[in-house]
């Protein structure tokens, strides 16, 4: 019998283990559940956060745990980032920002909708350039702040129209194009995928590339009457490249400009926020963005 207890206490004890980490509920932008973050600066965050959305629309959620447990940070991040719901339903805006002290790990998930607006490079620099040096360093306070300052700024209206003008500038006289057939092509591109979006990066690049490339070869043989295997095979490359870049190129065109190369600056901070409640907007996250480890 006592073996039996024993026994008993032992699988008890594997399950708790193996439970996952529970998640705190969404009740302000910044949620810090090991007390690391200053008064003072949980204050300027929130109100930094409150002005991007009031701005912008887009949500930004700060969360500090002790640990992930048997997750990794993507899973954990993932699980947080759709339980909250950060972000517009259908439009998916939204940003979460997973620091894990214990595991000394940190996150980035961005929501699907702006994964062509913070793309998962410009994540990793914010990581590896702002965030890690400072908690090497023991100085959470900046590490927090200098990434939440820099993903304000990469979002901020200001940002796009400065890399908009340094985009117009730098782009050399060229003769007109056919602009109507060129946002027919990114508008299918754009549907394709969506269509594919629940898909990994890969499959979606794949089907993407065969029913443009299905497409071009029934035009070929209805219209043309014959099939010039070079562009079915263009129609493919096309497909599955454009699947990363169409959505960024479509947002710029509907905004009557382009969005400039990567890279990041310092953040705009201060103004007013609102206070009160916050809570998520039905928004998913898409998977995007980077992790690192100090």
């Amino acid at each position: 019998m006592r073996r039996l207890v024993l026994f008993g206490l032992f699988f008890l004890s594997l399950l708790a283990n193996a439970a996952p980490i529970a998640m705190p509920p969404l009740q302000q932008q910044v949620t810090d559940l090991t007390a690391t973050l200053s008064a003072d600066n949980i204050r300027t965050l929130t109100q930094q956060a409150a002005n991007l959305e009031k701005n912008t629309g887009h949500q930004l959620a700060v969360l500090i745990v002790d640990t992930t447990g048997d997750e990794t940070i993507e899973q954990y991040a993932i699980r947080v980032f759709d339980q909250w719901q950060l972000g517009k339903k259908n439009v998916d805006d939204g940003i979460l920002l997973l620091v894990a002290k214990s595991d000394r790990t940190v996150r980035i998930e961005v929501g699907y909708g702006l994964e062509g607006d913070l793309t998962d490079l410009q994540s990793s620099q914010i990581i590896n350039r702002l965030i890690l040096p400072s908690f090497k360093q023991n100085d959470y306070n900046r590490g927090i702040a200098l990434a939440v300052e820099a993903i304000i700024y990469q979002l901020s209206p200001e940002y796009k129209n400065e890399a908009s003008s340094q985009q117009a500038h730098s782009q050399p006289d060229t003769e007109p194009v056919d602009e109507g057939r060129s946002v027919l092509w990114l508008a299918a591109l754009v549907m394709l995928s969506s269509l594919f979006r629940k898909l990994s990066l890969l499959k979606k690049m794949f089907f993407t590339g065969l029913t443009l490339t299905i497409g071009v070869l029934l035009f070929q043989l209805l219209v043309n009457h014959v099939v010039v295997w070079l562009d079915l095979l263009l129609s493919f490359g096309l497909g599955a490249i454009g699947t990363l870049v169409a959505p960024m190129i479509m947002n710029a065109l509907l905004r009557g400009g382009g969005r400039g190369g990567g890279g990041f600056g310092g953040g705009r901070g201060g103004g007013f926020g609102g206070g009160g409640g916050f809570s998520g907007g039905g928004g998913r996250s898409g998977g995007g963005g980077a992790s690192g480890r100090w």
